[in-house]
């Protein structure tokens, strides 16, 4: 967060990126994002994929960035889950004015607790291309194999603790946090079942049943996630079958923007 700070306080252009060390950018990507936001202005922010790489340059089946998953709430979508991929990531210098620096006791997840900050008063669009490449390694500060790796995962709930202790949250947000509380318990929970933190993974789960949406969808969720996803995606078919839902929901989110003028 503060090499961060440092940086956004020596930018002086129009559009702000981000590009870890490790990374690899594309070479269209900031081409494409800025083209979009010159073309765009109601946009603050605009991001794309990002394909897993192994250390040494290996590319793997994991990707990052998702569509927003209400696409004229932004807001609400980034409160659902971070869709956003950072180091595809461009947005307009003067979304980090209204939303204050990166938050310096956040060690990790800092970079969703600003885009919740930023969605408060600027509109998100997503890219569906793969413009970039990060690395996992076992050097990184959330890699498994990292000594406080289950601190920084359990601290995600931070960030959804931080955004419901404002004050001045809109009506709609406040009514959302059973099911922010319900998300982030189930995504740190599959995040350490699949590092192979069970007991613990158990108390997230049991967690997001508690946290206030509906118990039955929220067991619904979580055995979608940890088994049903999981298994479909060992086939083709299944595969298949996982792309095909995703484009449908893409579908349906670009019919309803232009169903409202959006």
């Amino acid at each position: 967060s503060a090499a961060m700070n440092a940086g956004l306080r020596d930018a002086r252009g129009l559009y702000v990126a981000r590009l870890d060390s490790d990374d690899v950018w594309f070479a269209d990507l900031l081409s494409r994002a800025t083209a979009f936001l010159d073309s765009s202005p109601n946009i603050g922010v605009v991001y794309a994929k990002a394909r897993a790489i192994s250390a040494d340059g290996t590319p793997r089946e994991h990707y990052l960035g998702l569509p927003l998953r209400f696409p004229n709430d932004s807001l609400r979508s980034l409160a659902w889950g971070d869709p956003t991929c950072n180091i595809t990531a461009i947005a307009r210098r003067s979304c980090f004015a209204s939303a204050g620096p990166y938050d310096e006791k956040l060690r990790t997840h800092e970079d969703w607790d600003m885009w919740l900050r930023v969605a408060r008063d600027h509109r998100f669009a997503f890219l569906n291309d793969t413009l970039a490449q990060f690395r996992e390694h076992d050097d990184g500060i959330t890699s498994p194999s990292a000594r406080d790796f289950i601190e920084h995962i359990e601290g995600r709930r931070k960030v959804i603790d931080k955004l419901y202790a404002s004050r001045d949250l809109p009506p709609r947000l406040l009514r959302f946090k059973p099911i922010a509380y319900r998300n982030v318990y189930t995504e740190i929970g599959v995040f350490l079942l699949n590092t192979g933190h069970q007991a613990r993974a158990l108390r997230m789960f049991a967690r997001a049943v508690a946290s206030g949406a509906n118990p039955l969808v929220a067991c619904l969720r979580v055995l979608w996630l940890t088994t049903a996803s999981p298994a479909l995606r060992r086939f083709d078919l299944g595969r298949k079958f996982l792309q095909w839902q995703a484009d449908l929901r893409r579908r349906v989110q670009v019919s309803s923007r232009h169903l409202s003028g959006t």
